[in-house]
């Protein structure tokens, strides 16, 4: 009957046999003879709950590796443009192709580091979708680098007393007039930096463009 906590069915029987049929019937839908007949199929089978546990464990695990190994490969990745930052390098070349002699510094860099990284190389051969060297990528890096640094500019200059800002004209290739933004200020360990904060395209040179460029 699987039913311990009921004696009459264990231990001492049952001595009203009029009413046995009744008594079984009760019993063979109630709670704890359901749940003990549950128990016996079970018996020295694996828990199909903890299976589930441990493959969502495992699962959970297998996640938490690839987004560690992704972050690796991205901090790569944003190591090679700020090396062309540093040195003012052309990031891309006129042949991006994979059997191009000349790609590029920045591929040219990514290929170096591939080459003393086991990781970085493995990931280049098997990466189907995120391989870091499509034009497009770059330029999202780029722009991500550039956000988290005009976070952090703005972080430290509402921390700071005294800001001086420095508003000049330049051309690009196009010959067309833009305006640099620079902040100098002292930041938290009391020492005068300067910060670059972005380009702005200005209909003109003249007070007015520039002053709303600042406060924009």
């Amino acid at each position: 009957m699987y039913c311990n906590n009921l004696i009459s069915w264990t231990r001492t029987g049952v001595t009203d046999l009029k009413h046995l049929a009744e008594k079984i019937k009760r019993h063979d839908s109630s709670e704890s003879h359901l749940t003990n007949v549950l128990k016996l199929s079970s018996f020295g089978k694996s828990n199909i709950a903890l299976q589930l546990n441990e493959a969502y464990r495992k699962g959970v695990i297998k996640h938490n590796e690839e987004v560690d190994k992704n972050r690796y490969i991205l901090s790569k990745l944003i190591d090679c443009v700020k090396f062309c930052g540093a040195f003012e390098l052309v990031v891309r070349g006129h042949d991006e192709t994979e059997e191009s002699l000349n790609p590029g510094v920045f591929r040219r860099l990514v290929d170096f580091v591939s080459s003393i990284e086991s990781a970085m190389e493995a990931h280049l051969k098997s990466a189907t979708v995120f391989k870091g060297t499509p034009k497009t990528i770059q330029n999202e890096l780029i722009d991500c680098m550039l956000e988290v640094t005009k976070e952090t500019i703005v972080q430290q200059l509402g921390s700071t007393d005294y800001v001086a800002i420095q508003a000049d004209d330049t051309t690009d290739v196009s010959t067309k007039t833009q305006s640099v933004l620079v902040f100098r200020y002292i930041d938290g360990n009391s020492k005068v930096v300067k910060r670059f904060y972005c380009f702005s395209y200005l209909k003109d040179s003249s007070a007015d463009p520039i002053s709303a460029a600042i406060f924009n």
